[in-house]
């Protein structure tokens, strides 16, 4: 027999390796003819040539450093990329989901039934990730961020109405876990990925993507270990409570410092 998370893990491997290399690396690698099939493939011969043009421009500004990270405009990207990294864990995301039965049983759940509860989490993760291919350029990366920061935030609210009221149980707490996980999965999630490697120039993005790479998850890693510790001897309220805060705290950072052309931000300071 297969142990739990093996079969996925092979598909996943499958298809790693199924994936083709980026244009950047190929053009890197000087295989020219390789990067324009994919970029057609992508967007179409017109645009390909363009995005061809575009990044072999930015290779003759030279392979950025990790001393480069400091200079003026790329410094804002990266305190921009590590605060949104912080954030996006700090906000709970992964201590919802990997908490989801010990949270359906303290709403009076049998185990279960919070066991089926954590499956309907999964199912809505990997359905609503899928809605945000659609509406990811439709709507932009800022507008998005920003709703489903505050989308999650009133989620959270809500669940500390239901402490507060006595009526933190069954069918009304995994609705409202479902609503969090809804604004985060076609909102947060997708687009903090999409727009971390759009924030850095493209000499400097790999060199610069280990920052916010690296930060989510020691964040990941530290929210993680103390969410329990919280739940269970601080409470409910507080914990949802600076879940929520850290939800705002994000969409405010998200208003104020992610601009509306993502290239904007490595561009000032």
């Amino acid at each position: 027999m297969f142990a739990t998370g093996t079969i996925p893990s092979i598909i996943f491997l499958a298809l790693l390796l199924s994936a083709p290399e980026t244009p950047r690396f190929l053009l890197m690698a000087g295989r020219s003819r390789e990067a324009q099939a994919i970029l057609e493939r992508i967007a179409g011969p017109e645009s390909a040539a363009a995005e061809m043009a575009e990044i072999t421009a930015s290779f003759r500004s030279g392979r950025g450093s990790w001393r480069d990270l400091l200079r003026p405009g790329i410094r804002r990207a990266v305190l921009v990329g590590f605060s949104l990294a912080v954030l996006i864990h700090v906000s709970g995301i992964n201590t919802v989901i990997d908490y989801a039965p010990a949270i359906f049983r303290s709403a009076g759940w049998k185990i279960d039934a919070a066991l089926f509860s954590t499956f309907i989490v999964g199912l809505t993760n990997f359905s609503l990730t899928i809605v945000s291919f659609w509406i990811i350029d439709r709507y932009g990366r800022r507008p998005l961020y920003i709703i489903g920061s505050l989308g999650m935030c009133a989620a959270l609210v809500a669940l500390i109405v239901t402490v507060l009221t006595g009526q933190f149980q069954g069918v009304i707490v995994l609705a409202l876990i479902l609503a969090y996980l809804a604004f985060f999965c076609s909102c947060v999630g997708p687009v903090f990925w999409t727009l971390m490697p759009e924030i850095f120039p493209n000499n400097i993005r790999g060199t610069a993507m280990t920052v916010p790479v690296l930060t989510q998850w020691v964040a990941n890693a530290l929210v993680v270990l103390f969410f329990p510790l919280a739940f269970n001897r601080v409470g409910k309220v507080a914990t949802f409570g600076f879940l929520a805060a850290m939800c705002l705290v994000q969409a405010i950072f998200t208003w104020f410092f992610v601009p509306r052309n993502q290239e904007q931000t490595a561009g000032r300071d």
